[in-house]
């Protein structure tokens, strides 16, 4: 009869602890993907070391064999074929703390944080531009991180942290380049209280790239803060915001799309890990949103 209890208490013991377990094991998130694209499932290229520290990443004429990268510090952008490790350095500057790339045809242009813009004719023959044309204080105080340009050659700056930006709106700059000069011909914003009524607002959202899909015209904006994907229409109104998990995207920094939509995000590295680019396959699909 003893044996029976101990046997019984046992029993009981072990279920409670069993109960106790599952209930400090906490449910996994669920990611959910935008219309088009499985956010979860990338295609992953390895980098470089030299690209460490990749904030920016652009196609030369659309080549998908013709990627660039720019990086924080060395004044240099360096060209790569995805899956090839090998770089091809490109000096266009001194040292600073450049954020974003953009290309049009054999012009490059680059973004440093203070809002100064460098542009260079891109000689891929060559291993540094022989002419660089500098353009500083067109752009209010500030620190910038998102640069595109589109199809009119207009070029989209996007604030990160501007002293002058409004607290309920992210500010965003279109300038042109007329005549070797540039002018700035309008601005733009994104409202922060409608991005904050969609996720938590204590995680602050602040771009560290953007780029435009060529087919619906939307606006997608990444912030390597908090790991968020922003995505804005024509108008930038917002759409939606997605939370991206963060073992998929550890620093994104550079976003653009390609010619058949597909979607590329890179990474910085660290000590342990190498940068990489994340490859998304449009997937032209209505109900993608709800893959997991």
């Amino acid at each position: 009869m003893a044996r029976l209890f101990t046997m019984k208490y046992l029993f009981f013991f072990l279920l409670s602890l069993l109960f106790g377990v599952i209930s400090c094991i906490e449910p996994r998130p669920v990611y959910e993907n935008p219309d088009g694209y499985d956010l979860n499932s990338p295609e992953k290229f390895f980098l470089s070391e030299s690209l460490l520290e990749i904030s920016g990443i652009a196609f030369h004429r659309d080549n998908l064999d013709s990627v660039w990268g720019v990086t924080d510090e060395r004044g240099r952008i360096y060209g790569f074929r995805l899956g090839k490790k090998k770089t091809q350095p490109f000096k266009f500057g001194p040292q600073g703390d450049y954020e974003d790339m953009a290309i049009v045809q054999d012009k490059v242009f680059v973004l440093r944080s203070d809002g100064t813009l460098f542009a260079a004719f891109l000689d891929t023959d060559k291993k540094k531009s022989e002419e660089v044309m500098e353009y500083a204080d067109m752009l209010p105080k500030g620190e910038y991180e998102g640069l595109h340009i589109d199809e009119r050659n207009r070029l989209y700056i996007l604030c990160k942290s501007c002293r002058k930006e409004d607290h309920y709106s992210l500010k965003g700059y279109i300038v042109q380049i007329k005549n070797n000069t540039p002018v700035q011909i309008g601005t733009f914003s994104i409202d922060s209280a409608d991005i904050y009524s969609r996720v938590d607002h204590k995680k602050k959202f602040r771009p560290s790239g953007l780029a435009q899909h060529r087919l619906t015209k939307d606006w997608y904006v990444i912030s390597s803060v908090n790991k968020m994907l922003l995505i804005a229409d024509s108008a930038w109104k917002v759409k939606d915001v997605y939370p991206l998990n963060p073992s998929v995207f550890r620093q994104p920094e550079g976003i653009v799309f390609d010619t058949d939509h597909n979607l590329y995000i890179s990474n910085e590295g660290d000590e342990t890990r190498n940068p990489n680019i994340l490859k998304f396959d449009f997937l032209d699909n209505p109900i993608s949103k709800n893959i997991k």
